[in-house]
């Protein structure tokens, strides 16, 4: 069985690839989004084109810097395990998911050093174990979320608290 920290050193060493494979498809996508520019040009009012150039526009915005996240580079490794057309076609996935299936889908050496990296750990396609460790949030950032949360609840006890007939009487009355 393999630890937290090999997985997630492994994902880190994906980093390179990654931001490689991201720019690669960031250049896919504009030069996709020009050629719809020169489609619009020609033909103002075509919708189908205006569509499919937003669609790619917020796909490529998706991309942006998906390198620097660690939890991105998680979801990568998570949705290598999957059928990328699949992911790509269904509409129940993420714009997130859809564009880290395409980044996978046009980079054979991403899924390359994927692949590598699950051999080298002897991680197995079928076991989803190693998934819902790498996927486990670690416990900095456990503690941020659990820190958030109780702000959260002091917040919502304010806005009770403010918006309770009670105090609006009690504001009213001292006036």
């Amino acid at each position: 069985m393999v630890d937290k920290q090999e997985l997630e050193n492994a994902v880190a060493s994906l980093k390179n690839d990654v931001k490689k494979a991201e720019n690669h498809t960031i250049l896919k996508i504009d030069r996709k989004l020009k050629a719809f520019k020169r489609t619009l040009k020609q033909m103002p009012g075509h919708e189908k084109t205006k569509r499919k150039m937003l669609k790619f526009a917020e796909e490529k915005n998706a991309l942006k810097n998906i390198y620097k996240n660690p939890e991105k580079r998680r979801k990568i490794v998570k949705i290598s395990t999957q059928d990328l057309i699949k992911v790509m076609a269904s509409p129940k996935s993420t714009l997130e998911e859809k564009a880290i299936a395409k980044l996978l889908y046009q980079n054979d050496f991403l899924k390359q050093s994927i692949e590598k990296m699950k051999e080298s750990l002897k991680l197995k396609e079928d076991d989803a174990e190693w998934l819902e460790i790498l996927m486990r949030s670690g416990k900095k950032v456990q503690k941020q979320q659990s820190i958030s949360e109780v702000e959260n609840e002091t917040d919502d006890e304010e806005e009770k608290y403010l918006s309770s007939p009670e105090k609006s009487n009690h504001i009213s009355n001292s006036f």
